[in-house]
């Protein structure tokens, strides 16, 4: 049994990816029946709009014998309204092309009118697709239908915390847990180089076993929020803001660690720490207010008065630096005192070194946002003002909320309607224009760092044959910033033009070579299959670097591209991530499986297959998930790592020896060798195969590999 070659287009952007199914031995034996499918019962032109009436134009489509009632959207049916807001509505829908219940954004119509919009959709989309982590909703596809700009995710039964905490606050054991499993997905984040930017209690859903998901990265933020509006903008995430993103502008994952502090002080307590009916008034709060202590409203809660302290200090450099240090307190604060963390200054107030006095906020320009200004002659320190209860604290203190209302508005008007997860912070324009500055640069502190034009070959297999019918794929734009420092050599890539790889890429300097390394999903002979995106840079002259793009499905399908980076100027913009902020490369067991191998299947029917291949394997930079190919020419296997394990789990269609159209699902595992070895010499595993609609079957087999050579 051999599997077909065929030729799949991917289109999530501006280029099209060619996917080949390579040929592959397979055992053959009598038996099998034909699997049921799910057939969709509709043709591309006959899509409609949801009807914005409520009215419900309902149509059946059957799987499985179950019959599925929906409006038609495509190829989804959406099925229940989980929610209205003011960037479109949330589905739950069923997918007749994957035979599953999603989630489905769907954005107004006039939304998809704005390139702009469009352009920043699909960057966010795919950003936030390259993440993985249990704790972060999956997102299965995005794009467009009938005008309409959408965005399918894993469907969750459950609820917001934001619902939980209206009813009352929550049990502080509990409460730890949604912040663990909540820091989790924002670590998984931060380690990719994206910021948050909207943590808040409606951004964590819960489902029925308390499992929490963080979403909503930044891909459709609502611009009505019922819980604190002001001029239709939407306050509600200012109540979780970070101080310096209300003064200096600055933005890293400490605004998220801040943020994500503020949501526990919310479960424990009921209430938000800087509660208000105002803009000013919130703002305020972070600004100048001392952290509140949850002991406040109920003494049985001391022992995190000091967890509070430290998640919402006012300086970003006295808080928790990663979200999991926030979690561990959290946990560690139950069942104990009042806990005394060293270093953190009794008083929370805002320094003039690192954030601006009200006085100084108030003289902050407002033609755009530069620096923090220079401390001037004697600026009289927030604690040395007035009471809050004298008339000239009030007078100090209103100068600068006012200020903070003027330049936030202003700033909305020009951004609302656009993302704000992983972009540039806007620039801050005066009220009276709306011309934002350009971004404030970092000159280049390592050896792989500054703007780049990324030119990208033809794509080919893995044997450099150019795919049937490809085209030359546009040049991408990138910006880099690198160091090397006690973590290694380190740099963060973002891509600010459309592309192929995910739009943010971590290098790591190993050997002669920069590599980076990032797993999302895509669609591989119609199913959703891990893909491995890989680059493999060698560095040339003035700082260039060349190599290849590799990317790897889960299913057996491959590209190759030759790239080249060449460096166009030596600066980046201030939102890159600092790489000596990251942490250090964590190389896994799995690096091991390297070199030439003999493959061996041994099927239970007594039939067996061989072959010989080359392996590489590589891994993302937490080491916690790897792709091992196995390649000779007219094959490939891609077996993924994770958990101590080799997987492969792959479903095509293959032609029968015995006559007909199989459909072959397999799946095996292969545990790492104890001790773990490098090079492996031998791995042994087990797995079965399925084979369906023709007279060819499968069955259970043995899997052996044995090393044989560099």
């Amino acid at each position: 049994m051999r599997r077909t070659r065929s030729r799949r287009a991917r289109s999530s952007g501006a280029w099209q990816c060619w996917w080949r199914r390579l040929a592959r031995p397979r055992p053959v034996a009598r038996g099998g029946e034909p699997s049921a499918h799910c057939t969709p019962r509709y043709s591309p032109g006959s899509v409609r709009h949801v009807p914005t009436d409520g009215s419900i134009h309902r149509s059946v489509h059957t799987s499985g014998g179950v019959a599925v009632e929906g409006i038609p959207f495509g190829r989804y049916r959406l099925i229940d309204l989980l929610g209205r807001g003011g960037m479109g509505e949330v589905w739950r829908a069923f997918d007749t092309d994957a035979c599953r219940i999603v989630a489905i954004k769907v954005l107004p119509a006039g939304l998809a009118d704005d390139p702009a919009f469009v352009q920043r959709f699909r960057r966010e989309a795919r950003t936030a697709a390259s993440l993985n982590d249990p704790h972060i909703i999956p997102i299965h596809q995005f794009g467009e239908i009938d005008g309409k700009l959408y965005v399918d995710m894993r469907f969750v039964d459950g609820h917001d915390l934001l619902v939980e905490i209206q009813q009352g606050p929550i049990d502080p054991v509990r409460a730890a847990g949604v912040i663990e499993h909540t820091a989790t997905a924002l670590d998984t984040a931060h380690r990719a180089g994206l910021v948050h930017r909207d943590v808040k209690p409606s951004n964590i859903l819960l489902d029925r076993s308390d499992f929490c998901y963080l979403i909503d990265f930044g891909i459709a933020r609502s611009t009505t929020d019922t819980a604190l509006t002001m001029t239709g903008a939407t306050l509600g995430t200012w109540a979780y803001m970070a101080p310096e993103r209300f003064s200096t502008g600055e933005l890293d994952a400490r605004c998220d660690v801040y943020a994500l502090a503020c949501v526990l002080f919310e479960c424990l307590t009921g209430s938000q720490p800087y509660p208000g009916n105002t803009f000013e008034r919130v703002a305020a709060g972070h600004l100048f207010d001392p952290v509140p202590e949850p002991s406040a409203r109920a003494p049985k809660l001391a022992g995190f008065d000091s967890v509070i302290a430290r998640g919402m200090a006012k300086r970003p450099g006295d808080r928790f630096q990663t979200a999991s240090e926030l979690a561990t307190a959290a946990r560690t604060a139950m069942g104990h005192g009042a806990i005394t963390f060293r270093d953190v200054p009794v008083d929370q107030s805002p320094h003039a070194d690192e954030t601006m006095s009200a006085e100084m906020f108030a003289r902050a320009p407002t033609h755009h946002r530069t620096p923090p200004p220079q401390p001037v002659a004697s600026p009289p320190p927030v604690e040395a003002l007035p009471s809050p209860g004298t008339r000239r604290a009030r007078v100090v203190r209103s100068v600068a909320v006012l200020a903070v209302v003027v330049l936030t508005v202003a700033a909305f008007v020009v951004t609302r309607a656009t993302f704000d997860n992983v972009s540039t912070e806007p620039s801050i324009p005066t009220p009276t224009t709306t011309t934002a500055a350009a971004p404030t640069t970092r000159s280049s502190v390592g050896p792989f760092t500054g703007n780049y034009r990324v030119n990208l070959a033809i794509p080919t297999d893995l044997s450099d044959v150019r795919r049937d019918g490809a085209t030359a794929v546009p040049s991408e734009a990138w910006d880099i910033r690198s160091s090397c420092a006690q973590n290694g050599c380190i740099a963060v890539a973002v891509r600010r033009s459309s592309g192929i790889a995910s739009e943010v890429m971590t290098f790591d300097k190993i050997g002669d070579e920069w590599i980076a390394v990032n797993r999302t999903t895509s669609a591989c002979s119609g199913r959703l299959s891990d893909l491995f995106q890989v680059f493999v840079l060698r560095p040339g002259s003035d700082r260039d670097m060349s190599g290849n793009l590799l990317l790897l499905s889960s299913n057996g399908c491959s590209d190759k591209y030759a790239v080249s980076f060449h460096r166009v100027s030596d600066v980046v913009t201030d939102d890159m991530a600092d790489p000596r902020r990251l942490p250090t490369r964590v190389p896994s067991p799995a690096l091991g499986l390297w070199g030439r191998y003999h493959m061996t299947r041994a099927y239970a029917h007594g039939g067996e297959t061989t072959g010989d291949y080359s392996v590489t394997t590589y891994c993302r930079r937490d080491g916690t998930q790897c792709v091992s190919y196995f390649f000779d020419t007219g094959s490939i296997i891609s077996l993924v790592f994770a958990d101590g394990r080799w997987t492969d789990n792959e479903e095509y269609e293959g032609s029968c020896s015995l006559g007909g159209q199989s459909h072959i699902v397999t799946t095996s595992q292969t545990p790492l060798p104890q001790p773990p070895q490098n090079p492996i010499e031998r791995l042994v595993g087990s797995g079965h195969e399925t084979t369906s609609g023709s007279a060819c079957t499968g069955g259970d087999y043995r899997i052996t590999l044995e090393r044989t050579g560099d």
